[in-house]
């Protein structure tokens, strides 16, 4: 896998590099902005995610979306898929869909490149494809990892830095818990309950693990308290021990959603986990129809990255072949959205929503039929109104049936 060698890109930074009688100039230029860039993300301790449903082989069968099996065939895919993703250089990236009887030989070069370890979920209804979570090991460290059956649960701990110089507004010896869900829920119209109560029942698992590691920090810090009476009057927090530094949490959430922001499974993200049944839905234990119930997830408040810090190129509208919005990311409150969208997919984007709506033509694919039509409803005019973007493309810019979402997050000053 060759990485791009005349682009620069970056949550950091991005810069075309000129090859020509100044090019050694535009290159050394172009690569102090991006170290720039990042060394002032380093500083706040940001980090970036990258989450992306990249179509499994099983799905992409000759003629499907309109397009020849050289068009959809893996290996070119695959190329594609690991040279956005490198030029990316993410510090964690959500994959949903991988092939697992080929996901490691597939990936195996990517992930040497970029320093990824790799979290697989383990599927117990046995499809031929999962979620994948990879993470750069020489950042975070793997706490927790679980798999349902809807979505991969991991927990990282961010490494002792090496650097004597802290983010700014943390302690000294601050080491940040990340909880991570990568999802990808049950798609079609008539699923929406499904895609609610597995939703919920990823919070209650994800809380559980909060609950969890937080009772392991204060059993480690009141053992280090007790050893510090028998050995020593000085504290030792102030000596920097991981065990005794304040605990710090965050949680990123992430997927394919098969949801439009019209839906309940959205309403149960954006309202910081209090949503109410549809009225018109029977609810779990055969509670007759019309009545409602409040429930709370009990982990963090989320907010949704797009709403929070939308591209510079303009809204992000759609993610998928339906030109629906299924994908998402959100992440806790507790964490500031520095930019969205990874740079190395934003100059494509805005090239193609720039272009005016052409006609239909004979070349042109008849648009895929929606996994959620009934929630999308209330979009369709919204959506009707942007430039036409047909997933995958036969040029390849694209090489899945959705778009990839992406943030760069620091932690909030104290």
């Amino acid at each position: 896998m060759a990485s791009v060698s005349l682009l620069l890109v970056s949550f950091g930074a991005s810069s075309s590099v000129s090859i020509g009688a100044s090019g050694g100039v535009a290159t050394e230029r172009a690569a102090r902005v991006l170290r720039d860039a990042r060394d002032a993300h380093a500083r706040r301790g940001a980090f970036s995610v990258v989450s992306h449903n990249i179509l499994a082989p099983v799905y992409a069968v000759p003629g499907a979306f309109g397009l020849p099996g050289d068009v959809l065939a893996w290996p070119r895919r695959r190329e594609r898929l690991c040279e956005q993703l490198a030029a990316c250089d993410a510090d964690i990236v959500m994959l949903q869909e991988v092939q697992l009887s080929t996901f490691m030989p597939d990936f195996d070069e990517l992930c040497a490149a970029c320093g990824y370890e790799v979290a697989l979920q383990d599927d117990e209804a046995k499809r031929p494809y999962a979620n994948a979570i990879l993470y750069r090991a020489a950042r975070y460290e793997l706490v927790v990892q679980e798999s349902r059956s809807r979505a991969l649960i991991v927990v990282l701990r961010e490494r002792a830095r090496a650097e004597p110089v802290a983010p700014a507004g943390a302690a000294a010896a601050e080491r940040r818990l990340l909880y991570l869900a990568n999802v990808h829920l049950t798609k079609g119209s008539s699923e929406q309950l499904t895609r609610l109560m597995q939703l919920r029942s990823l919070f209650r698992r994800l809380a559980l693990h909060r609950d969890e590691q937080r009772a392991l920090h204060a059993r480690a810090a009141r053992a280090a308290a007790a050893a510090n009476w028998s050995r020593t009057s000085a504290p030792r927090e102030k000596t920097g021990d991981p065990l005794t530094a304040p605990l710090f949490e965050s949680g990123v959430v992430a997927g394919d959603f098969n949801s439009a922001r019209k839906s309940t499974v959205y309403e149960l993200m954006r309202d910081a986990g209090l949503t109410r049944f549809p009225a018109t839905t029977r609810r779990p234990g055969g509670a007759p129809a019309g009545s409602v119930r409040a429930f709370r997830t009990g982990f963090f408040a989320m907010r949704d990255v797009y709403q929070t810090v939308r591209p510079r190129w303009g809204p992000f509208e759609m993610s998928h072949a339906t030109r629906a919005l299924l994908d998402y990311m959100w992440a806790s409150a507790d964490l500031d959205v520095l930019e969205t969208m990874p740079r190395c997919y934003e100059r494509a984007h805005a090239a193609r929503f720039a272009e005016p709506t052409a006609p239909r033509g004979r070349d042109e694919r008849p648009p895929q039929t929606s996994a959620c039509a009934d929630d999308e409803r209330g979009e369709a005019n919204a959506r009707a109104a942007q430039p036409r973007l047909v997933l995958p493309s036969a040029d390849g810019a694209y090489a899945s049936d959705h778009l990839p979402t992406g943030c760069t997050l620091a932690p909030r000053v104290r």
